[in-house]
């Protein structure tokens, strides 16, 4: 989500849809355990 909204304040034209896919994207690629549990406050 980042990202998603650094582009937001750059002034780059991003939609919420964009934002989704590209936060989807990175978690399917992302190793299991490097992924914060449910229910955690690890980042």
């Amino acid at each position: 989500m980042r990202a998603g909204l650094a582009a937001i304040v750059a002034g780059e034209p991003v939609t919420i849809t964009e934002v989704d896919v590209r936060e989807r994207a990175v978690r399917a690629r992302a190793p299991e355990h490097a992924l914060p549990r449910p229910g955690t406050r690890e980042a």
